[in-house]
């Protein structure tokens, strides 16, 4: 896992100008959705 981090790191770091904003939102929001999924599962047995 850490080499991936490392290596979106350095993608969002470049100076190619097509990478940026729209992929540091898009995998915000994959993790974010990742996160909603999980309060979901751990509720579905609370009353």
């Amino acid at each position: 896992m850490e080499a991936n981090l490392e290596a979106l790191q350095r993608v969002l770091d470049s100076e190619d100008t097509t990478t940026g904003g729209g992929t540091a939102s898009s995998i915000a929001g994959a993790m974010a959705a990742g996160l909603v999924g999980m309060v979901a599962r751990l509720s579905i047995d609370k009353p």
